[in-house]
């Protein structure tokens, strides 16, 4: 899915960014993806969120952040008190499966294959705020962030999982973490 570009200058940017990492080879996960999941959302953006791997779903549609664990972030989203526009992405944009075919978080070989495609996202969003959604990534962002130039604020939220195998939306996380969020956003776009 083309994200919501705006501008020529970004509409170029974006055109190239496909090109280059639609077709990615970089690690060898590009052999089992149905698709690269790139980015979707607005771009450039107020804020960023960043998860760590596209789950089956999102390789089958190509699109980031599908299924249920996603369910909790557009749910946060929707419960945000300020208007904001936002992209999504992963660090890495393949599916990584384990021996048993059960999706994995991503190896640190498999990342470093795609810091240039999560620095291009960050250079066309541009955001103010980023959200990272996984506490394991965070080394990898923050290496991946020093080379990001432009003033932004960074949000760790509770992983996605944790807050859905503890009842979802209903449950005392997602209302402390959905409150973070809000604030953190108003913050950022005030």
């Amino acid at each position: 899915m083309i994200p919501n570009v705006k501008g020529r200058a970004y509409r170029s940017a974006w055109k190239s960014h496909k090109e280059e990492w639609s077709n990615c080879t970089k690690c060898p996960l590009h052999e089992f993806s149905h698709h690269r999941v790139l980015v979707s959302g607005t771009l450039p953006c107020n804020i960023l969120f960043i998860g760590d791997a596209p789950n089956r779903i999102e390789d089958v549609a190509g699109l980031p952040f599908l299924g249920p664990r996603a369910s909790i972030i557009h749910q946060m989203i929707k419960d945000v008190t300020v208007e904001f526009t936002y992209a999504m992405t992963n660090l890495i944009g393949c599916v990584a499966f384990d021996k048993d075919e059960v999706c994995r978080p991503p190896a640190d070989s498999e990342v470093d294959s795609c810091k240039g495609r999560v620095s291009d996202t960050l250079m066309m969003a541009k955001p103010l705020g980023i959200v990272a959604l996984e506490t394991d990534m965070e080394d990898y962002l923050d290496t991946i962030l020093k080379s990001y130039k432009f003033p932004y604020a960074l949000l760790h939220l509770f992983p996605l999982a944790s807050i859905l195998s503890q009842g979802g939306i209903g449950c005392d996380t997602y209302r402390i973490e959905s409150d973070r969020l809000n604030n953190f956003i108003e913050e950022v776009v005030k």
